[in-house]
């Protein structure tokens, strides 16, 4: 599982685009994109995300399905790890 911590910019960012949160994805984007002009913001979801993405260890299927939220339904952890590279990746 991906802790809170070492997760934090990328699981705020999926919790936007979370069901949960009511959100239609256009206005996800858009609140994402706003808090991607801070650029402290900016810069963890980059690190964050890129570290994640270079990590054999992680696990994809909490990071888009965890305690606080779940972005999907996944047939595994490389169909997860693909859909938040297709999802957060432009953003980045």
């Amino acid at each position: 599982m991906v802790s809170r911590q070492r997760g934090r910019w990328v699981h705020e960012a999926l919790g936007l685009f979370s069901p949960e949160n009511g959100l239609d994805h256009a206005t996800a984007s858009e609140v994402l994109r706003h808090q991607l002009e801070a650029p402290a913001w900016r810069e963890g979801l980059r690190e964050e995300l890129s570290a994640l993405l270079r990590d054999a260890e992680t696990d994809w299927m909490s990071v888009v399905d965890n305690d606080e939220f779940r972005v999907g339904e996944f047939d595994g952890t490389g169909d997860a790890r693909a859909f938040v590279e297709r999802l957060l990746g432009p953003f980045v």
